[in-house]
């Protein structure tokens, strides 16, 4: 009997007895496998995703066999995304409210995405206020407080629309952004 309520109490603080917690999403090139609060990295070639719940008093993640990171901090309830890719990734919140909207986009409009995408690749203007992201190889990133709300990783197509006001992020990596850039960039006319 003891043991049956010992194993419901760690369950409990490992995964919350309630709604409250903390949602991690595990991008990584390999696999992932979990040992209650640890989680152990087996490199590979292939995009993965992850989800993992934690109670609320979990403020850490062990993290072993990735060089960038033996530890990740997830102080604050809500959802987070924690990056075991070699590479930085880079996201943000989609806008899908304004619908099937223009097939155009002027010559300026195109630059100032040129900039803000060349901004967000080394770091600037990445913040939770701005909904957008910029998480170096083993950090661990708050996303949303919005446990609902859905994550598509690198690689990993979003859906062309959604229904109501869902809350929806979307990551790449440093390496696809850069691609974006310089095609975005070849679109551009010389002035």
């Amino acid at each position: 009997m003891k043991k049956a309520l010992l194993i419901l109490a760690y369950t409990c603080l490992l995964y919350g007895c309630a709604q409250k917690g903390k949602t991690v999403i595990v991008m990584t090139s390999g696999e992932v496998s979990l040992a209650g609060t640890t989680l152990t990295v087996k490199p590979g070639t292939t995009h993965t995703e992850q989800t993992q719940k934690y109670a609320s008093g979990v403020n850490n993640i062990d993290i072993k066999d990735f060089p960038a990171a033996t530890s990740a901090s997830i102080g604050e309830t809500g959802l987070y995304v924690l990056n075991l890719k070699n590479d930085t990734l880079v996201g943000s919140l989609q806008n899908f409210a304004a619908g099937e909207g223009a097939n155009k986009i002027s010559q300026e409009e195109l630059k100032k995405k040129v900039d803000s995408l060349q901004s967000l690749v080394v770091g600037q203007n990445a913040s939770a206020m701005n909904h957008n992201f910029f998480i170096p190889p083993g950090k661990a990133q708050l996303i949303t407080s919005n446990m609902e709300a859905q994550v598509y990783g690198p690689y990993v197509k979003t859906p062309s629309t959604v229904s109501g006001n869902a809350e929806v992020y979307k990551f790449y990596t440093n390496k696809q952004v850069r691609e974006t850039i310089e095609k975005l960039t070849k679109m551009m006319v010389a002035e």
